[in-house]
C-alpha cells in the first residue's frame, strides 16, 4: 500500500488544509481533502 499525505497551514495559523490518496497492489484508489479554521 502507498500512502501520500500534504498538510499546509496559513501564514497567521488559522487555516489548515490536508490532502491525502492512497493505492494498493490491486489498482485500487482513493483519495480524501479536509480544510479545518480555528478560530
Amino acid at each position: 500500500m502507498y500512502v501520500h499525505s500534504y498538510l499546509r497551514l496559513s501564514d497567521n495559523g488559522n487555516i489548515v488544509i490536508k490532502v491525502s490518496g492512497s493505492a494498493n497492489t490491486t489498482g485500487d484508489y482513493i483519495g480524501g481533502a479536509a480544510v479545518g479554521w480555528k478560530f
